[in-house]
């Protein structure tokens, strides 16, 4: 069943009607749905589905007309949202640019995606969230912005606007990647034919997922083939052994630290922010925790020579994907082994991911086997692993420090 909106708005409330139409085979079925159109900029604006438009028998999403700059966003992360819980393509050029090269890419990632989440969930090779979620989009300022994102995108041209905002989500739950709850929005939009079209979507993590050329959509048997590799029940490495005295690792004390300190960051620690990432310097803090670290990296309780940190930082090997990899596979005192397949994860597991062919630049960690729900910052949320889509992945389990 389609989701719903409603707009919030300080001081007021206006409502408007707007109608959602599927049609399956010969049965039509037409239903109201509350639309809400701001007169002035809303700060809060909290939506689950549908709400700025609807779909048409051909999978094709419409408005009634013309949309504010506010309400196109809306409509884009909507749009996304109905196709990623349906899994089926979605035509968004209504609110969309069909000619910007960002939001192709972005678009065409949407369905690998839906493709991925599609098999996984009719092979039953791992959990497939499928329920809707609450989500308030909170308009901010430019001058909120709490990286150099802009210096990047440049100002916007002549008839283009951009506009900041940050999701949030109901705690503990995994929310679409697209959706990156808890972190700092940037969309571009264009003024088209009286309204305004989306033509770039930043947040902390998408020139990692489709920033650069993203591949065609494979066939489903070839895409079925490689879920298959990808979840292959192999044996696993040996743990090797722990010397006298080495600390033995607990995941999840590591998952209940991920838990406490995904978002906001634990403040004993050095923050380094989205613009670099955050993502390794607290997976390391999660396994540090798991070692018995405890949350105070005061006394470097639980650390090592080449892994360490602290408020003013850490090592390359404490805050670096790769680095803190070759660390872990090769130091004397630092007890890894490889997991060989996603069907092996367990909780407090590393996971590394990389797209395209350059090197993993991206950690996260465990917190519940049963589900693959994964801890991350970069964005500071929940994800599943079923929606880690054009991705290579790695993955280890810590055993021991000495």
């Amino acid at each position: 069943m389609a989701p719903y909106a409603h707009i919030d708005k300080a001081g007021g409330e206006q409502m408007g009607k707007g109608r959602l139409t599927v049609i399956a085979a010969a049965l039509a079925v037409a239903c109201a749905i509350a639309r809400g159109i701001p007169a002035d900029p809303a700060r809060e604006q909290t939506a689950v589905g549908l709400r700025q438009g609807y779909l048409t028998g051909a999978r094709v999403y419409q408005t009634d007309g013309p949309l504010d700059p506010q309400a196109a966003v809306q409509a884009y992360l909507e749009g996304q949202y109905e196709s990623y819980l349906t899994m089926e393509p979605l035509d968004l050029s209504a609110v969309a640019d069909a000619e910007s090269r960002a939001v192709k890419n972005e678009l065409l990632w949407l369905r690998l995606l839906i493709q991925r989440r599609r098999l996984l969930m009719n092979s039953h090779l791992c959990y497939v969230p499928v329920r809707a979620l609450p989500y308030t989009i909170v308009w901010i300022d430019e001058s909120e912005l709490k990286d150099p994102r802009m210096e990047a995108l440049g100002t916007p041209g002549e008839g283009e606007m951009d506009l900041h905002f940050i999701i949030t989500g109901e705690a503990g739950q995994a929310y679409p990647p697209m959706l990156a709850v808890n972190a700092q929005h940037t969309v571009r939009l264009r003024r088209d034919s009286g309204g305004w079209k989306v033509t770039l979507h930043e947040y902390p993590g998408a020139s990692r997922r489709f920033g650069e050329a993203v591949p065609a959509v494979p066939s489903n048997r070839t895409a079925m083939e490689r879920l298959r590799m990808e979840f292959a029940r192999l044996a696993a490495d040996t743990a090797p052994g722990a010397p006298a005295g080495a600390a033995l690792y607990d995941g999840k004390a590591a998952a209940a630290y991920a838990a406490r300190w995904m978002q906001p960051p634990n403040p004993a620690y050095y923050d380094i922010g989205d613009w670099i990432g955050n993502c390794a310097n607290f997976t390391s803090q999660c396994i540090r925790a798991g070692f018995g670290g405890g949350d105070s990296p005061q006394g470097g309780a639980a650390m090592t020579d080449e892994w360490f940190a602290g408020a003013g930082g850490g090592s390359p090997a404490w805050e670096n994907v790769g680095k803190f990899w070759d660390y872990a596979m090769r130091a004397g005192d630092f007890g890894a082994m490889i997991v060989p397949t996603a069907a092996s994860l367990r909780v407090g597991d590393l996971v590394q991911v990389r797209s395209g062919s350059g090197g993993f630049n991206h950690n996260l960690l465990v917190v519940d086997a049963r589900t693959l729900r994964l801890a991350q910052n970069s964005p500071d949320c929940l994800v599943y692993y079923a929606d880690l889509v054009n991705t290579s992945m790695r993955a280890l389990r810590p055993c021991w420090l000495a």
